[in-house]
């Protein structure tokens, strides 16, 4: 049984375009998504506590739904609500939100991975908590999650 890719071949353009779009929506989803992540996390760690709830729920909420069903609750939910976005903003928008949760994730388990010590060594050099956060972050901890 010999397969036959005459039909893929023919149209090889479509196939090129639709790969730059997939690669032009994962970088741009990645970005924004850990661009989200990195506000909501330091929102939930280091701000008061009326953050960490709800971006608690937040991710609890998209992590436990399909993605499927985010995609289409933003492309046919939100036109319900007024607000109607074309195909690409729509995935660009349903798919940061995705990453962000899950990018949320990694960044808390690796800023509660960074031991008590290191943190308490940068304060006694005199470094800020922004300062501390930067040094540390969570780049050590989380890089094997990315």
């Amino acid at each position: 049984m010999a397969f036959d890719f005459s039909g893929v071949w023919s149209r090889w353009d479509l196939l090129l375009s639709g790969m730059f779009m997939t690669l032009m929506l994962a970088a741009t989803c990645m970005a924004g998504g850990f661009a989200i992540a990195c506000l909501a996390t330091v929102l939930r760690l280091f701000q008061p506590r009326l953050f960490a709830a709800p971006i608690a729920g937040f991710v609890t909420l998209i992590r436990n739904t399909p993605l499927l069903v985010q995609v289409y609750l933003v492309y046919f939910g939100l036109p319900a609500l007024g607000l109607r976005l074309p195909a690409v903003p729509a995935s660009i928008l349903a798919l940061s939100i995705y990453v962000s949760a899950y990018t949320i994730e990694i960044l808390r388990g690796g800023l509660d991975a960074t031991g008590q010590g290191q943190v308490d060594a940068a304060r006694a050099l005199g470094l800020s908590r922004a300062k501390t956060l930067a040094l540390f972050g969570a780049a050590n901890e989380s890089m094997p999650s990315f």
